[in-house]
């Protein structure tokens, strides 16, 4: 039995790729939150973020798509708040494939 404390924090990119003239999706990193905090939270998220779009050299970013909870979606805490002062026209989308499996749920009481 395996008993430990992971919180794993999953990112993938999606581009256009003018050389291809296609949009691509790409995996960009699976990284344990607690690696280096002791908190899951969004400041810890945010560089997280941060350290691995500069290891590829991603420079503007134009939307952010992630679950709704607070840590992700705060208005002035959350990782995309705190994305937006780096990227001012930045938009953020709750994904619509939690927004459906909290429908689902929802449905079900």
């Amino acid at each position: 039995m395996d008993v430990s404390v992971v919180e794993q924090f999953i990112g993938f990119v999606q581009f256009y790729n003018s050389d291809l003239q296609n949009v691509e999706v790409r995996f960009l990193f699976a990284e344990d939150a607690l690696q280096n905090s002791d908190s899951a939270n969004s400041q810890a998220l945010y560089d997280i973020v941060i350290k691995q779009f500069q290891s590829i050299g991603l420079k503007k970013l134009t939307g952010l798509c992630t679950d709704g909870a607070s840590v992700m979606v705060g208005k002035r805490e959350g990782l995309a708040a705190k994305l937006r002062q780096d990227c001012p026209c930045m938009i953020n989308l709750h994904c619509v494939c939690h927004t459906l499996a909290l429908a689902c749920v929802d449905g079900k009481q």
